[in-house]
């Protein structure tokens, strides 16, 4: 029964196909959940944004195919050559099968439709079956076309289920010229693509070495058009060999692939060998479907080579197979998608083939590609998605290297895998992303350059060599025995291209930016010309264990199994048991510039373990600009694994740390981060291995005013020895060491000097930082750090506070010093310019200043004549005395009054009387005797004037050395004085005087004064109060007498007298008088009155030199408060507001004042404000004791009494200061006494002088 006819729609709507090409770059038929834009998604294509190589690069598809140019054969009929129904210009549907005996073109503007099961076979080798349409071709479920060149050309073309376009074994002749048919009787297989199988292997030769057919046809690479070869046979009366593939050309807009496309080798049996698979070559704007696609060499004695592929389809969404066994060339224009599909090339047993896949996009989905031999593949883009590419080498050195091209983007994501058991480059322009979590690019020898940037994502490996393959024969040959360096590890080359004769077995070349949050791991690891590497925290660069079995610092081994560790940086740890001692390998390499894999522990076998490898980040031409590192990098050395290692005696001891080589310009370390190459851990009883070695070889230093810190470490440095489990012993630390760092930078990372320190030679040790002369550094100055470090002496400094001025770290005071010469030099100075103004000022004072007269009683003040207010007074005479003093008397002129009988009796009539001290004893009152006109004309009826005034004069000179506070000793001299001077002569006149004591008032308020009696007769006076004042015992009886005159006086007149209290001082009373002293009493030692001293015009001049330099020392102290803080000024100076200064004023105005009792006055106001400035200067003392505390917390070693310009000598200024205060209120006092008391007889101790 016919099925129904099937007529398909063939317009292909150019709107329809540019959409189609923007649903994405991952979009599949069949739908699902895929990865993020980031990878590709099959389901994108239901309403996801498009992720394709559109949206990426600039990229157009190319034009629709155009058809083949029709062959030499006759045009077909539908109804006549295919027995058909229809017509080729509509639709010709072919029902029944139909077998050609040559072969036919079929052309016209229809369609063409083969049902299902039908076949149109042309079964003679190179027969040629062409159709060009301008509608579609259409194969239906089990159809199919057989012919030696099967060509078709249509708008769409679609091979049902089971559909087969087929040209296996029915090749036509091969091109002339070529050698693909093998020559012999050996049963060859014959070449195209891929070489044909030779069983056969001649005299002298390996069988890698024995081929049959050649390949041909390499100019036809994009368009191939060969016929595969047949064969070899075993005999020469019959051929056995297989037949040679034929020819499928399909060109459509699109195709549809649900079938399979053959053009397979022929099999040879056991008498022949395979024929070579021929050539297909699909070019289409679109494919779908998930057919098979063959063109594989045939089975035989030998099998046949594979044949050609091409597929130039600019967008693929099918799940294909394409199997071409021993094919060399797959070509795809456009976009190859596998989706659950395996793409297999070359042969299991024999991979010694090449294969070469081109394409635009290649888009892998849970899919697999398997390569026996070599593959090179050209892509713009390769996206893995749980999918895995297979090269396998073999196990012979001799297969070519395998070279992958992503030119824009490569991407692994979910686990994907690219392995090859063999050499492995892969080269790009734009991005190597390894997603996450099981990505892995893994080679014996492993190449990856040109790329703009490689992310190493999280869990995701970079791995050369293969763990599980050291073993083979493709695993790298390591340089263990040899101690010289290989001068690629310096040098590497500069192409990048893979060589398999250098040291590297991982090397990132000419890539941009590496961003490691994965493992990449190697034996020899190189990053060349790159421009940074960040490892992230999750990320590891790692040579562990990767490094030599044995090497040149292997450890010994005893029979007992004990072993030593092995040897680098460090020697390995000897191990030890039951008294055995097995050694650890020595130390060997360079710590400068360490080029060398790391020792092994034990026998060289699977049981030992093995030395750290080579990491190597840039090169001495080129270095590594950045280095980021927040994981780790490690290079340790291996250490035994399992349950053995902790249970059994014996064992390998650890490996040593291998070698890790920074040639970087700045480095980053991060906290955690740590940069290894330890040694491994012994087993029980052996050896820790020893340290590796680190280096960090140092580009382009910034030295002088450009340096900056080019490395960053906060992270931990590693190269310690391993330890033992049991009683071995640890391996020695290796080595960390960095370039040989300029002048005024030290240590591995070339850090500037220490501060104090200075460098002036080419080194990395500390100890070439040497310290910096100790003289050359100012007292208040401590060193500081700039910038590249210092290179040569004097070392820079700065003073401790900006107080002090550079550069010798001077305050104001110090630099004022200094400018003069220093501290002897100014002070000769200064004192010499201060004995120079005083003499000025004693010259100018001389000049201006006249003599004055004597000091003597102060004269009556004459008033003027008041009677214009009181007519009936003539007269008002006042008194002046002191201000507790007054006296005051009126004279009345009444005419005749002056011959009453009443009138006031004369003085001996008065006696006992009373004369009352003025003053109070205080150095600017002192107690002083005033005889006025009416005392004075008294006292002239019993003794006369010049000798009362004489005695006032002496009295009052005794009595200005009389101090309160002191009274009973000061009074002392002044009886003495009464008794030797005064008495004697007034006994003269039978008058005495004696010193007494009064209270004149009620309220306790007490003066003192003289009491004045006659001599003759007992004269005696009672005193309210019960006391007496009593003079000698042979005047009793005269006292009596006057006390009797005396009452009878008082009587008549109360009015002219008042009884007073009081008593006589003598030798024996005066030291109970009870004297209160108060607060400045302790001043009455340095400012009281004092005798008279020669030398007048002396003593002023040494007053003017003191009083200039009380000023110069109270500038100079401001000046070192100043250096302090400008409050301890203000403190200072307004404590008592400007009492500090007012000395100098007031002394100037004192010296230059005119006449002696203004003189005295003004020297006593200049005496208090001398000593009054002592509050000042003591609050300058404490100002400075306190900053100098303050500045001995910092330094300690400071002592607090030592003269220097520094703050130990904040005492000086001070204590200078109180001195000459001191000497000047003496010299003050002195200069007084001159000016009140010019007669110095007055003090004479001899009363004759006195009274002459």
């Amino acid at each position: 029964m016919r099925s129904t006819p099937w007529h398909p729609t063939f317009p292909f709507p150019a709107a329809g196909f540019l959409l189609l090409l923007l649903l994405g770059l991952f979009a599949v038929a069949s739908g699902g959940t895929g990865p993020s834009p980031g990878g590709f998604n099959r389901g994108e294509a239901d309403g996801a944004e498009a992720y394709s190589i559109l949206t990426f690069h600039d990229y157009t598809p190319p034009p629709p195919p155009a058809l083949p140019p029709p062959p030499a054969a006759p045009a077909a009929t539908c109804a006549g050559d295919l027995r058909g129904v229809g017509d080729l210009d509509t639709q010709c549907v072919v029902q029944d099968s139909v077998s050609l005996s040559s072969g036919v073109y079929i052309s016209g503007n229809g369609s063409l439709v083969i049902l299902d099961g039908v076949a149109v076979t042309c079964e003679r080798p190179g027969c040629v079956v062409s159709a060009n349409l301008s509608g579609g071709i259409l194969l239906g479920h089990r159809a199919r076309v057989v012919a030696g060149w099967v060509s078709l050309a249509a708008a769409n073309i679609t091979l049902g289920n089971d559909a087969v376009v087929d040209t296996t074994a029915l090749a036509g002749d091969p091109p002339d010229q070529t050698s693909g048919v093998p020559t012999g009787t050996y049963g060859d297989g014959g070449g195209h693509g891929g070489r044909g199988a030779s069983c056969y292997v001649k005299k002298g030769q390996a069988q890698e070495d024995s081929w049959g057919g050649d390949t041909y046809a390499w100019s036809a690479l994009k368009t191939p058009n060969s016929y595969g070869s047949k064969g070899g046979s075993t005999t020469v009366e019959k051929d056995y060999g297989g037949g040679g593939g034929g020819v499928v050309w399909l060109f459509a807009k699109e195709i549809v692939l649900n079938g399979t496309v053959l053009a397979d080798g022929g099999d040879g049996g056991t008498k022949g060998g395979g024929g070579s698979g021929g050539s297909i070559y699909l070019k289409a704007s679109t494919m779908r479907g998930g057919g098979k696609i063959s063109a594989c060499g045939g089975n035989g004695l030998a099998g046949g080579g594979g044949g050609r592929v091409s597929i130039d389809v600019f967008s693929r969404h099918d799940d294909a197979q394409i199997f071409v066994h021993g094919l060399s060339v797959d070509q795809a224009q456009g976009q190859i998608l596998l989706a659950g599909a395996t793409l297999t090339f070359g042969l299991t047993h024999y991979p010694y083939s090449e294969f070469e896949l081109l394409a635009e996009e290649l888009l892998m989905s849970d899919s697999t590609i398997k390569v026996f031999g070599a593959l090179r593949m050209s892509v713009k883009m390769l996206l893995m998605w749980n999918s895995r590419m297979t090269i396998d080498g073999g196990r012979e050195s001799g297969v070519a290297t395998s070279l992958l091209e992503g030119s824009n983007l490569i991407v692994l994501k979910e686990a994907s895998v690219i392995h090859s058991n063999a050499n492995l480059g892969i080269h790009g322009q734009g991005v190597l992303n390894l997603s996450g979590q099981g990505d892995t690019i893994e080679a014996q020898r492993l190449i990856l350059s040109l790329f703009y940037n490689i992310v190493v994502g999280s869990g995701a490996v970079l791995r050369g060599p293969l763990i599980n393959g050291s073993s083979d024969e493709m695993a790298p040959k390591l340089n263990c025995e040899d101690e010289s360096c290989p001068m690629e590890i310096f040098h590497p080359p500069e192409d990048c291209n893979l060589n398999s004769s250098l040291s590297f077995t991982l090397q990132i070349c000419r890539v941009e930016d590496i961003d490691v949050s994965g493992l990449v791991q190697g034996t020899v690891i190189n990053f060349n010309r790159a421009r940074s590497v960040t490892v992230q925290t999750s990320g590891t660069i790692s040579a562990t264990g990767l490094g030599c079995r044995g090497g040149i610092g292997q450890g010994k081994t005893l029979n007992s199994g004990i072993s030593g560790g092995g040897g680098h940086g460090g020697k390995g740890g000897d191990g030890i048991y039951s008294g055995e001692h097995a050694d650890g390998g020595s130390a060997y390499g360079h710590a400068y510039l360490p080029c060398e894999l790391g020792s092994g522990s034990g026998n060289v076998s699977a049981s030992s373990t093995a030395g750290g490898g080579i990491i190597v980040m840039g090169s001495l031409e080129q270095s590594l600009p950045n280095l980021s590192l927040s994981g780790a990098i490690e290079a340790n050395g291996g250490s035994l694994t399992g349950l053995a290692s902790h249970v059994t005696i014996g064992g390998p001891g650890g490996g040593s740390g291998g070698t890790i080589l920074l040639f970087v310009r700045t480095l980053l370390l991060k906290k955690d981060s740590v940069l290894s190459s330890v040694g491994g851990i012994g087993s029980n009883g052996s050896g820790g291995g020893g340290g590796g070695r680190i280096h960090f070889h140092w580009s382009d230093i910034p030295t002088g005013d450009d340096y900056v810190p080019f490395a960053t470490v906060k992270g931990t440095i590693l190269t310690r020895g391993g330890v033992s489990e049991g009683h071995g012993f640890p391996g020695e630390n290796g080595t960390v060491t960095g370039k040989d760092c300029p002048k005024g930078l030290y240590g591995t990372f070339c850090k500037e000097c220490p501060s104090g320190t200075y460098k002036n030679i080419t080194g990395s040790s500390k100890s070439l930082c040497s310290p910096c002369p100790p003289n050359e550094l100012p007292h208040r100055a401590v060193y500081i750090s700039v910038r590249g470090g210092v290179a040569e002496t004097p070392c820079p400094y700065k003073c401790v506070s900006d107080r002090y001025r550079m550069p010798h770290c001077f305050t104001a005071l110090e630099e004022l010093i200094y400018t003069f010469g220093g501290p002897w030099l100014f002070g000769l100075l200064l004192s010499g310019l201060l004995v120079l103004l005083a003499l000025v000022l004693s010259i100018a004072r001389m000049k201006f200043v006249g003599t004055d007269e004597l000091p003597g009683p102060a004269p009556t003040q004459h008033s003027s004549q008041i009677d214009h207010s009181f007519p009936f007074l003539e007269s008002l005479n006042e008194v002046a005395a002191t201000p507790d003093l007054m006296l005051s008397y009126l004279d009345f002129f009444l005419g005749g009054d002056e011959k009453r009988t009443d009138l006031p009796p004369r003085l001996h009539q008065r006696f006992p009387m009373s004369l009352i001290f003025g003053g109070d004893g205080s150095y600017m009152a002192p107690f002083s005797l005033h005889s006025d006109r009416v005392v004075t004309s008294l006292i002239s009826q019993a003794v006369p004037s010049s000798i009362w005034h004489r005695l006032v004069a002496g009295l009052n000179a005794q009595l200005r050395l009389v101090r309160r506070g002191n009274l009973d000793a000061t009074f002392l001299p002044v009886l003495k004085w009464l008794e030797t001077h005064a008495n004697p002569a007034l006994n003269t006149y039978r008058v005495r005087v004696d010193l007494a004591w009064f209270q004149t008032t009620a309220l306790g308020y007490c003066q003192f004064g003289l009491v004045l009696h006659a001599v003759e007769g007992a004269v005696a006076a009672e005193l309210q109060g019960g006391s007496v004042i009593k003079t000698d015992q042979q005047s009793l009886n005269q006292n009596t007498y006057a006390d009797s005159q005396l009452g009878h006086s008082r009587t008549t007149d109360a009015l002219l007298c008042k009884r007073i209290t009081g008593t006589i001082l003598n030798v024996e009373n005066i030291m109970m008088l009870k004297d209160r002293r108060d607060l400045f009493y302790p001043l009455s030692f340095i400012l009281h009155n004092t005798k008279p001293v020669g030398h007048q015009d002396l003593v002023g001049l040494v007053i003017s030199i003191l009083l200039l330099a009380d000023f110069s020392l109270v500038l100079l102290t401001f000046l070192q408060l100043y250096s302090y803080s400008m409050v301890d000024v203000l403190l200072v100076l307004f404590i008592l507001p400007l009492g500090i200064l007012a000395p100098f004023p007031a002394g100037i105005n004192a010296l230059f004042s005119h006449g002696p009792r203004r003189s005295a006055g003004l020297a006593r106001v200049y005496a208090l404000w001398n000593i009054t400035s002592l509050v000042n200067v003591v609050v300058a003392f404490v100002c400075g004791f306190l900053h100098y505390k303050s500045s001995n917390k910092k330094h300690p070693s400071m002592q607090p009494w030592n003269f220097g310009g520094d703050e130990t000598s904040w005492w000086l200024f001070p204590t200078g200061l109180v001195l000459c205060k001191c000497i000047q209120a003496r010299l003050v006092d002195w200069h007084v006494s001159i000016l009140e008391i010019q007669d110095r007889a007055v003090y004479s101790n001899d009363p004759t002088i006195f009274w002459q």
